[in-house]
């Protein structure tokens, strides 16, 4: 066979753009941990095909070579996505919720039962007890009578200084929205070498406030647009990445664990 009509420069430069559009594509898929499987390989091939047969210069063969590599990384995922999938971890939420519809209420509420660990237990009341709890609620005086014992001279004011309240992490040297700017710079600084980074990485100070400071403030800058959270269930880990402007608005309950 021979070798395919060149195409014209309009061609080529619009064949440029959709190839450009694809590596985007791919790259995106793969920092956000979206399904890679809503790429489809077999149409992304024969654009790569054809853009390389009408190469017109060395750039487009550089293209042409990103394009294959950012591919070969989205099968990765889809390699990933497939083994986690076929392992007894995964269950399709599709298929549950569809099984939960089909179950009577009865059998529903003793899969509860079954199931049902109380996070509180009950201790049974005896008589003595409930004797003992009617005798003590009859001795105490009226509410009125106890509270006269407090008067108001005698109540005590502590203050602190700045440095006692900044110790104790009540006061801050500089504003919020001096901290918030300087949280966003470092988180923005990791996403230009990595890509992505586990939320844990950048709250995992050793002290508690900081840490809790830092998870504060991170949710935040989700909540408001400026950086992205995922899930990544191959790894069961939280990532922040940067904000895709697409997300829709949802709340995300973290543990973020105790610190030293």
């Amino acid at each position: 066979m021979g070798r395919s009509k060149p195409m014209s420069k309009r061609k080529i430069a619009a064949a440029r753009r959709e190839v450009e559009k694809l590596i985007a594509q791919c790259r995106l898929t793969v920092k956000r941990g979206a399904d890679p499987f809503q790429i489809d390989m077999k149409e992304s091939l024969d654009k790569l095909r054809s853009f390389i047969e009408s190469a017109s210069s060395l750039d487009d063969i550089r293209l042409d070579g990103e394009a294959l590599y950012d591919l070969s990384a989205v099968v990765e995922s889809q390699d990933r996505w497939v083994r986690f999938r076929s392992s007894r971890l995964f269950v399709d939420p599709l298929f549950v919720e569809s099984r939960v519809k089909a179950t009577s209420n009865r059998i529903l509420a003793r899969i509860l039962v079954s199931c049902w660990t109380p996070i509180a237990s009950i201790d049974t009341l005896t008589q003595p007890a409930l004797d003992l709890a009617i005798d003590y609620w009859n001795r105490l005086k009226p509410l009125k009578g106890r509270w006269s014992r407090f008067s108001r001279s005698s109540m005590e004011y502590l203050s602190l200084s700045f440095d006692e309240a900044s110790k104790l992490g009540l006061l801050y040297d500089k504003g919020f929205d001096d901290i918030l700017s300087d949280i966003e710079y470092h988180v923005k600084q990791l996403l230009s070498v990595k890509g992505r980074v586990e939320y844990s990485e950048i709250i995992g100070v050793e002290n508690w406030v900081e840490r809790v400071t830092r998870a504060y403030l991170l949710s935040f800058l989700i909540s408001s647009g400026r950086i992205g959270l995922i899930y990544d269930p191959s790894t069961d880990k939280f990532y922040v990445t940067a904000c895709s402007g697409s997300d829709q608005p949802r709340s995300i309950a973290i543990s973020i664990g105790m610190g030293g």
